[in-house]
C-alpha cells in the first residue's frame, strides 16, 4: 500500500489508542477495547514500522544518489582529450547537441555514464554518412549542463 494510507491507518490507529480512557467511560467503550484493543494496537504498531522502513529507504536513496552525483561529476571533471572536447563543443552549442561517429569509444564510454543520451532512436542514411559508423544526434544531459553552470564541473 502507498505510503499516505500506512500513514492515515497510523494516525487512526494512535488516536483510536489514545482516547481509550475517554470512550471507557461511555457505553460499549470498554467492550471495543476488551474485544479489538490488541488487534488495534497491532496495525498501529506495524504500519509505524512500514513508515519507519520507508522514511529510512528514502534517506538511503537521497545519500545513494547524491553520492552517485559526486562520482558522475569527478568522472567528467577528470575526462581528458576528446572527451572533454565533446562536452565542450556540446555545452557551446544552441542547442546542446551535436552529430557524433556512434562507434567512437570516446562516444560509448561517455554514453555508458550518462553524460550524452541519443537523440533519436532511428535515423536515415545520408549520403555523406559512412554505413559502418554513421553519424548520430546526441545530447548533453540536464545535469551536467547544471553542473557546469553552477561551476561543479570546469570546463
Amino acid at each position: 500500500m502507498p505510503t499516505k494510507v500506512w500513514g492515515s491507518i497510523a494516525l487512526a490507529g494512535t488516536a483510536i489508542l489514545i482516547a481509550e480512557p475517554l470512550a471507557v467511560r461511555y457505553s460499549g467503550g470498554s467492550v471495543l477495547y476488551h474485544k479489538y484493543g490488541i488487534w488495534i494496537f497491532l496495525i498501529t504498531v506495524l504500519s509505524c514500522s512500514f513508515l519507519a522502513i520507508a522514511l529510512v529507504l528514502s534517506i538511503w536513496e537521497k545519500v545513494r544518489f547524491k553520492r552517485a552525483m559526486g562520482n558522475a561529476i569527478k568522472f567528467v571533471n577528470n575526462t581528458d582529450g576528446y572527451e572533454r572536447d565533446i562536452i565542450r563543443k556540446m555545452y557551446n552549442a544552441p542547442d546542446h547537441s551535436l552529430y557524433l561517429k556512434m562507434h567512437a569509444q570516446q562516444v560509448i564510454e561517455l554514453e555508458n555514464r550518462f553524460v550524452i543520451g541519443k537523440s533519436t532512436s532511428q535515423q536515415l542514411m545520408y549520403g555523406e554518412d559512412q554505413i559502418n559508423d554513421p553519424s548520430w544526434p546526441y545530447f548533453l544531459q540536464p545535469w551536467v549542463i547544471n553542473a557546469i553552470n553552477d561551476h561543479k564541473i570546469e570546463l
